[in-house]
């Protein structure tokens, strides 16, 4: 069975920002976990982290993640979640996602 996007709903954005005093080193692109990543796509166009691999951030600078809801039809209504995750050495920053599907 082929599956077919909904409308896209308006993207959002998130802001990874260094708020250290040193460099914040192997910065990944980011990415989707969770129960309904399907639902949801990392829009590149719109990310700058780790856009070409493993990047360094530096002090006081930041970088963005652009999320898009986007249910699939053949899929059940209701809410949905994932969540978005950038990694960097020593650690990783997480934003929760959720859309509803009619």
């Amino acid at each position: 069975m082929q599956k077919t996007a909904c409308s896209l709903d308006p993207a959002q954005v998130f802001t990874l920002t260094n708020l250290g005093t040193v460099p914040l080193s192997g910065v990944a692109q980011a990415t989707l976990t969770g129960t309904n990543t399907a639902d949801f796509a990392i829009v590149a166009s719109g990310t700058t982290c780790g856009k070409t691999g493993y990047s360094t951030l530096a002090a006081n600078a930041s970088c963005l993640v652009t999320v898009q809801f986007k249910p699939l039809k053949a899929e059940a209504a209701g809410t949905k979640t994932a969540t978005a995750k950038v990694g960097y050495t020593g650690g990783s920053q997480t934003a929760l996602l959720t859309g509803t599907a009619k």
